[in-house]
């Protein structure tokens, strides 16, 4: 997958483009591997706080839903610079009802 449509669905409406959805992310405890002088994979642990707003004026809180996970970050050195390759997300386990933060997308929506 190219990087411009890792892009795509990332920030697509049914998924973290959705302006009813705020979250934010934080890292907790990283750990390097280096696999080659071009390859290294990063394990971090995440906890990402989710709300879906009901709407646009941010004043009342649909569902909150918080997830705690591991991610293993897979890195390459492409002509002298350093890009992500990969991700491996592992949830650990959700708060509240995460499954009912994203409305979702019809693979055909995305590009």
């Amino acid at each position: 997958m190219s990087a411009e449509e890792f892009v795509d669905i990332m920030s697509h409406v049914g998924f973290v483009g959705d302006p009813l959805v705020h979250t934010q992310h934080h890292i907790g405890a990283s750990k390097w591997q280096k696999v080659s002088d071009e390859e290294a994979v990063g394990y971090h642990q995440l906890r990402a706080a989710h709300q879906r707003y009901t709407a646009a004026d941010r004043r009342l809180v649909e569902n909150k839903g918080h997830g705690h996970a591991m991610v293993k970050h897979f890195y390459k050195r492409i002509d002298g610079e350093w890009k992500l390759g990969g991700l491996k997300p592992t949830i650990r386990w959700n708060e509240f009802e995460a499954e009912r933060i994203f409305r979702g997308f019809e693979p055909t929506q995305i590009h």
